[in-house]
C-alpha cells in the first residue's frame, strides 16, 4: 500500500489496490453503466470495477499532488504542472505524459503504457480517468476516499463543458459584447426588462461558478459577476411568490407516463392531486422523472428556478412528497404481487382448490337440478372452519389492500356486489391481483365468490358471504355429533343440558347422514375423514334412540332469541347455554356476550385488537359508513 500526502488536500490519501473497467467506459466520457467484466483476463487477472475506481483515485490524487497551483483559482493559459506523473504500482511504474501544463490542456495527459491492475490501456487520458472516478466513487469504500481527489475529477471531467458555457459571456479573460452583455448590464443596472436573458446567464454562472477563474482575468470583471448574482438573487427574493406560482404551475404539466395506444398520459397533478390510476408497472418511469426534477434535468422546470431553490416551497414540497409516496406506494405493490408472496403461497396452497370448486359448482347451479344443489353443498362442505377463517383474513389483509368489496342496490331494486379501489388499487388492474391467484379468477374463482350475489333480487349476500358466515362448518357439525355427547348412554337420564346437547346432535345428524341410505350425505363425503365418518356413524343409533325418548317424554328446550323489550335481546344456544360470540340473523351480524346481545360497543377480533368492528343502537354490525368519524370498511373492520 502507498500513501501520499496532497498539499491542496487536508487529509492523507490512502490508495490501495487498483481497479478494473470495461473498455468502453475507458473511453467514453459519459457515466458508465456498471455490469460484470467481460475483458477477456485470466480468471486470476480480472479486474474488478471496485479495483478500478481505486486506482483512477490513485492516478488522479498523484496529479493533484504534482500540481503547482491551485487548480480552481488560475486562468485557463497558466501553467499548473510541471511534466509528467509517474504511477507506481508494486515494481511497474507508468507514466502520465504531459505534453501541456496549462490548465485547459493538463486533461489530455495520457498514460504511457497499459495500467497494471486496471483496464485503463496506453493513451487513456487523464480526462477519461477523472470521468470513470467521478462516475464511480461509489464503488470505493468510505475511509478510502479523499472528497478533495474526488473533487479535482469532477472538476477536469466537467472543464470543457463548464468552460465553454461560460465562453457565450466571456472571451479572452474579459467580457464578450461588452456593451450588450447581460451579465455586465445587470451587474451595474439591475434587473430591467432582461428578466428571462438574466436568468439564463444566472444558471449557467451558477452551474459553473467553479470554472469562472478559467475564463476571467480582466481586472473588475469577476466583482461584477459577484455583484449580477446579487442582483438576480434579490430580485428572485423579491419575487419569490410569483417563481413558485410559476415553478408549480409547470411541475403539475411534468410528465410521469406518456400516452400510448391505450392510456392518456400522466401528469404529475393527475397522480399527486387526482389520484388517478397508474400502473405500478411504470415504477422505474417515476422514479426517474422524481430524480430529473431533483437533478434540475426537466429543462420546463430548470429555466425557471433551480429546485433548491424552490423545494421548501409548501406546493412544491407537498408534489415532491406525493410523488415519493407514490413510488413508495409501488414498490409494495411490487412486492405484494411477487408469487413468492407469503399470503399468496398460503393461499394457493391451502385455499385455491376449494375456491376455484366452489365458483364452478355455484356457475353451473340450476335450481331445478337436484345434482346441481348437491354439489354446490359438497363445495360449501369441503371449507372446514380453519379455512373460512384462513379465507377472511386473506380477503381482509390481502385483497384489502387493493379492493373494498362495496355492496349496493340498482334503481331496478336488484343487489351487485362490486370491487372498488382502496389503498393500492389505483395501481393495478384486477387481473393483476386476481390472475397472480388463479386463472379465469371472475369466472372460476376468488374475484367471482366475492362479487357473485346468490340472490340478486333478495339481499347483497355472495358466495363469498356464505362460506366465513353463515355456512354451518363441518367441525361444527361434527364435535354435536361426537364430543358434544360423549358420556351420554343408552341408560343416561338426561338433564336439561343433556337434553339440548341430543337435540342438537339429532339436527347435526340430519345434515351429515342420508336418512334413506344410512350412509354420510354426498356433499360431505369428502369434507369427511374416514376416521370422521366411522365416528359419526357409530352415534347414529345412539342419537336417534334419545330423541325418540325426547319426543316421547314431551321435552322442550327453549333457544335462540328471548326479547327481553326495550330494544334488549339474550341468544340462547340450542344446548342451553349463553355464548359469547357473533350470530348472524338474516343480512346482519349481531354479538352476544354470554347470551346477551351487545348494543353501541366495540369488539375486538382478539386479545390484541387485531381488528375492531363496532354495533350500532339495534346491535347490528355497521359496514360501509362512518360513526363518530370512524370508518368501516365492508368487512365491517375499522379502518384506522
Amino acid at each position: 500500500e502507498i500513501y501520499f500526502m496532497n498539499k491542496y488536500s487536508s487529509k492523507a490519501v490512502k490508495t490501495a489496490a487498483t481497479v478494473g473497467m470495461s473498455l468502453a467506459m475507458v473511453l467514453s466520457n459519459a457515466a458508465p453503466v456498471v455490469s460484470n467484466l467481460t475483458v477477456a483476463f485470466a480468471a486470476d487477472d480480472i479486474i474488478t470495477d471496485k479495483q478500478t475506481t481505486e486506482k483512477a483515485h490513485d492516478v488522479v490524487s498523484k496529479v493533484l499532488d504534482a500540481l503547482t497551483k491551485d487548480y480552481d483559482k488560475e486562468f485557463n493559459t497558466t501553467e499548473v504542472i510541471d511534466g509528467n506523473v509517474a504511477i507506481v504500482t508494486g515494481t511497474s511504474t507508468v507514466d502520465l505524459t504531459v505534453t501541456d501544463k496549462t490548465l485547459s490542456g493538463m486533461g489530455a495527459a495520457t498514460l504511457s503504457a497499459d495500467l497494471p491492475g486496471s483496464n485503463f490501456k496506453s493513451g487513456a487520458t487523464l480526462k477519461q480517468i477523472a470521468t470513470f472516478l467521478a462516475n464511480n466513487s461509489s464503488y470505493m469504500d468510505e475511509a478510502d476516499i479523499d472528497e478533495d481527489v474526488i473533487a479535482f475529477a469532477k472538476f477536469i471531467k466537467g472543464y470543457n463543458d463548464g468552460v465553454t458555457k461560460l465562453a457565450t459571456y466571456f472571451t479572452n479573460g474579459d467580457w464578450k459584447d461588452a456593451n450588450n452583455n447581460v451579465i455586465k448590464l445587470v451587474a451595474e443596472n439591475g434587473i430591467t426588462n432582461n428578466k428571462t436573458d438574466a436568468e439564463k446567464a444566472y444558471k449557467v454562472i451558477k452551474d459553473n461558478e467553479k470554472y469562472l477563474n478559467a475564463v476571467i482575468n480582466a481586472e473588475g470583471v469577476l466583482d461584477k459577476v459577484n455583484d449580477f448574482i446579487v442582483e438576480v438573487e434579490d430580485y428572485k427574493g423579491e419575487n419569490e411568490d410569483a417563481y413558485n406560482k410559476e415553478y408549480v404551475k409547470a411541475l403539475e404539466e411534468v410528465i410521469l407516463v406518456k400516452e400510448t395506444s391505450n392510456t392518456s398520459a400522466i401528469n404529475v397533478y393527475d397522480a399527486v392531486e387526482k389520484e388517478v390510476a397508474i400502473s405500478y408497472k411504470d415504477l422505474s418511469k417515476v422514479e426517474k422523472v422524481l430524480k430529473d426534477i431533483k437533478n434540475d434535468d426537466v429543462d420546463a422546470l430548470s429555466k425557471i428556478a433551480d429546485y433548491d431553490d424552490v423545494k421548501d416551497a409548501e406546493e412544491v414540497a407537498n408534489y415532491i412528497e406525493g410523488l415519493e409516496t407514490i413510488i413508495s406506494d409501488m414498490k409494495e405493490v411490487k412486492d405484494l404481487l411477487k408469487s413468492t408472496n407469503t399470503d399468496v403461497k398460503a393461499y394457493k396452497k391451502d385455499l385455491a382448490t376449494k375456491v376455484k370448486n366452489l365458483a364452478v359448482a355455484a356457475e353451473a347451479l340450476n335450481e331445478d337440478d337436484d345434482d346441481t344443489q348437491t354439489a354446490l353443498d359438497k363445495a360449501l362442505n369441503a371449507f372446514r372452519e380453519a379455512d373460512a377463517t384462513a379465507l377472511k383474513n386473506f380477503v381482509e389483509d390481502y385483497i384489502g389492500s387493493f379492493y373494498t368489496l362495496t355492496p349496493k342496490q340498482l334503481n331496478s331494486g336488484k343487489y351487485v356486489v362490486r370491487l372498488e379501489n382502496a389503498d393500492y388499487g389505483r395501481y393495478v388492474e384486477t387481473t393483476d391481483v386476481f390472475d397472480l391467484l388463479e386463472k379465469d379468477s371472475d369466472e372460476t374463482g376468488l374475484q367471482y365468490l366475492l362479487t357473485t350475489v346468490i340472490d340478486n333480487e333478495e339481499s347483497e349476500e355472495t358466495y363469498y358471504d356464505t362460506v366465513v358466515n353463515t355456512v354451518t362448518t363441518v367441525e361444527e357439525l361434527l364435535k354435536a355429533v361426537t364430543t358434544d355427547i360423549d358420556g351420554i348412554t343408552m341408560g343416561t337420564t338426561l338433564t336439561d343440558k343433556q337434553a339440548a346437547k341430543i337435540v342438537a346432535a339429532k339436527k347435526a345428524l340430519n345434515q351429515l347422514v342420508d336418512s334413506k341410505t344410512g350412509e354420510i350425505a354426498k356433499e360431505y363425503t369428502k369434507a369427511l375423514t374416514t376416521k370422521e365418518k366411522k365416528a359419526v356413524l357409530a352415534n347414529v343409533e345412539l342419537i336417534d334412540t334419545l330423541y325418540l325418548k325426547l319426543i316421547l317424554n314431551g321435552t322442550v328446550t327453549q333457544s335462540g332469541w328471548v326479547d327481553k323489550g326495550n330494544g334488549d335481546w339474550d341468544y340462547i344456544a340450542e344446548d342451553g347455554s349463553r355464548p359469547s360470540k357473533w350470530i348472524a340473523s338474516g343480512a346482519n351480524w349481531y354479538y352476544v356476550k354470554n347470551g346477551t346481545m351487545l348494543r353501541n360497543s366495540w369488539i375486538a377480533s382478539d386479545a390484541q385488537g387485531t381488528r375492531w368492528y363496532y354495533v350500532d343502537d339495534n346491535g347490528v354490525m355497521v359496514s360501509n359508513t362512518t360513526v363518530n368519524g370512524y370508518t368501516f370498511n365492508s368487512y365491517g373492520v375499522w379502518v384506522k
